[in-house]
């Protein structure tokens, strides 16, 4: 996948980073190892500073251990999605972002992880929404209408023969079962009563939270675009941290268009609007 110019700029500079936090492992590491060495032939009176400093630096190979890891996986997951990409890829129009008042830059960045986490548990609510019961009474009816045409007989009549009606089900019975041949057999039979049973039963159901497919589709659009827009801010005051040499570190899970700063070719750029909890 070909990079714009601007995002394959961004992820050298993502790359140079992991590389950079691995450099500087390696380094504590080896200064470490040169440290534990010493102090098996150290006097006893400087024996306590080497202990200080082997403490110091092991609490720093951690934390430089933990960046790496982070930056790594990250870059690994933005590679992964740009070998996953077949559309072509164009700059996204940037975004800016700044704290609000009396907020540092972690703090406008932590009010929008918890956002983006509500967002999120929102969005798997709205996936696994039911359908609405007028809307399951109409596909009832379908259904019913489908089955009673499948489950006619053939009838077959000739002379000197005895009559014979032969319900499709008994053609195929072990194809399906009992279960799937029976119903279309009571269609046929008494279309209305089945309905009326099926009906009934959709009423008899709990209420539970349902979207009709337009309203689940729309909910779930104006979700992805407030998440887009909410992790574009997000690495907009990323950048800004980094700029002020306090940088935060981006979760493993960030959009790979909001960290790249890129789109898919085409994509026509439209305000989200604020979604409220359903």
């Amino acid at each position: 996948m070909e990079l714009p110019t601007r995002a394959k700029s961004k992820l050298d500079r993502l790359v140079d980073a992991e590389n950079e936090a691995f450099d500087l492992l390696n380094a504590t590491q080896r200064r470490l190892s040169d440290l534990n060495r010493a102090l098996g032939t150290a006097p006893s009176d400087v024996t306590p500073e080497i202990e200080a400093e082997i403490a110091r630096l092991s609490a720093r190979r951690d934390e430089l251990g933990a960046r790496h890891r982070a930056r790594a996986d990250l870059n690994s997951a933005l590679r992964l999605w740009l070998n996953q990409t077949r559309s072509p890829l164009e700059d996204a129009r940037p975004v800016k972002a700044a704290p609000r008042t009396g907020e540092t830059i972690s703090d406008a960045v932590l009010r929008l992880r918890q956002r983006h986490a509500v967002l999120t548990q929102e969005r798997i609510k709205v996936m696994r929404a039911s359908i609405p019961k007028e809307d399951l009474k109409n596909a009832v009816s379908q259904y019913v209408k489908s089955l009673s045409q499948r489950g006619a007989p053939r009838i077959s009549a000739e002379h000197g023969k005895s009559l014979e009606v032969i319900f499709s089900a008994n053609d195929t019975w072990s194809d399906q079962g009992i279960t799937k041949k029976l119903p279309a057999v009571l269609a046929w039979f008494d279309p209305a009563t089945l309905e009326a049973r099926l009906i009934a039963a959709v009423d008899a159901a709990p209420d539970a939270f349902a979207l009709s497919a337009a309203e689940r589709q729309e909910m779930l659009a104006g979700i992805e675009a407030e998440l887009l827009q909410g992790e574009m801010e997000e690495e907009a005051l990323i950048a800004l941290s980094e700029a002020a040499e306090a940088p935060i570190m981006r979760r493993i899970n960030a959009d790979a268009r909001a960290v790249l700063g890129v789109q898919l070719a085409g994509t026509k750029s439209s305000k989200p609007q604020r979604v409220r909890a359903a």
